[in-house]
């Protein structure tokens, strides 16, 4: 589902969507064509990297939905990036639930492989209303961020229909295409008091050694 380069590691990496329950290998054989259907497909993330894109190494799994999320979501699709020396990850959460919609939550990583969740329950991309351009904002994809002067540039995929909507009949009003969302830099989450007009507050932190160039 997602391939980039890796500068740090030299390698490439690749971030593949898997099915446990249909079958727990990464790589399919003829006999998976066998297999019987299963009841519900949990849709999982799992790893792998190469330094020639023939050879994969170091398959493991590495996310899914867990006990904490809503029984009836799953993790559609899922993308990262280097941003500095973090791992950015885009997590599409996809909802079984009727209309079911998909929104694109947000995860870090240390070595884009280990990912914490960033404000759970809250989506980074959430999407519109049904019928609206991005109702199912499904991934984004992007290898680097493309940041312009203070400005972070996220491209996703973006469609208007349900996942099960049915196309036997005149689909024509389904669409989906490229969307696109901006950010100031670095201001991927934020703190918020959740009441309006709060007046100033204050947030502890760790300890913390701050390091400004030409400073002493």
């Amino acid at each position: 589902m997602h391939i980039f380069f890796d500068d740090t590691k030299q390698k490439w990496a690749l971030y593949r969507r898997i099915v446990p329950e249909f079958s727990e290998r990464m790589i399919a054989n003829d006999s998976d064509r066998e297999r019987p259907g299963v009841d519900r497909y949990y849709r999982s993330y799992s790893y792998a990297e190469s330094e020639d894109l023939k050879e994969w190494k170091n398959h493991q799994f590495i996310l899914a939905m867990d006990a904490d999320d809503p029984a009836d979501t799953e993790l559609y699709q899922f993308a990262c990036h280097k941003f500095g020396a973090t791992y950015v990850g885009y997590m599409s959460v996809y909802y079984l639930r009727h209309p079911q919609p998909i929104d694109i939550h947000l995860a870090t990583s240390r070595d884009g492989i280990h990912f914490t969740r960033v404000c759970r329950g809250t989506p980074f991309i959430p999407s519109g209303p049904l019928g609206y351009y991005d109702y199912m904002a499904m991934a984004c994809s992007q290898p680097k961020p493309i940041v312009v002067h203070d400005t972070v540039y996220l491209y996703y995929a973006a469609f208007n229909s349900p996942h099960d909507a049915d196309r036997s009949g005149d689909s024509s009003f389904y669409t989906g295409g490229a969307a696109l969302a901006t950010f100031k830099r670095d201001r991927f989450a934020s703190l918020e008091t959740g009441i309006a007009d709060a007046g100033p507050c204050r947030v502890i932190t760790k300890p913390f050694v701050l390091g400004m160039p030409g400073c002493t």
